[in-house]
């Protein structure tokens, strides 16, 4: 039965996450990057998220905050907004690790080294083309606004 399991688990584990959302890749985005400051309104920006079936759970005059959304079966994302000005908008990326991934994680490298390891934990996500999670966040966040041929800038 054991050996049963086992070879359910390795099997799993080496099949690729199924796709949720489409997310093209960045290429020009600086390392270090922490947020785009996006040149447009904040009705305009919230109803970019909406168009893509993003829901914005809160806002006000300041800002919001959109909901947790899945890119694939092991990230999480969310996005907060900012109003600078009334035309300048600057929305930061947030990721995370779901279940599934923590799960993998106990299975190939042990339960001590994934015990600090929260699924329920939300990152700031800080650019970097080699981090596979928080550059894909990020590369979402940006393609939402490339769609839409909205301008922003990188900081």
């Amino acid at each position: 039965m054991k050996k049963i399991l086992f070879i359910l688990l390795l099997i799993g584990g080496c099949c690729t996450p199924k796709e949720f959302v489409e997310v093209p890749s960045k290429r020009f985005v600086p390392n270090g990057s922490r947020y785009i400051e996006v040149q447009s309104s904040f009705k305009t920006v919230v109803n970019v998220f909406k168009k893509n079936n993003i829901g914005v759970l809160s806002y006000g005059e300041n800002g919001g905050v959109t909901e947790e959304i899945l890119l694939d079966g092991e990230t999480r994302a969310r996005y907060e907004m900012y109003v600078l000005n009334d035309s300048t908008i600057k929305i930061t990326a947030w990721w995370g690790y779901t279940n599934k991934t923590k799960e993998k994680m106990v299975f190939f490298v042990g339960p001590s080294l994934t015990s600090a390891l929260s699924s329920d934990l939300l990152k700031p996500v800080i650019y970097d083309r080699d981090s596979k999670r928080p550059k894909k966040v990020f590369d979402y966040m940006c393609s939402l606004f490339d769609k839409e041929r909205i301008y922003y800038e990188y900081r």
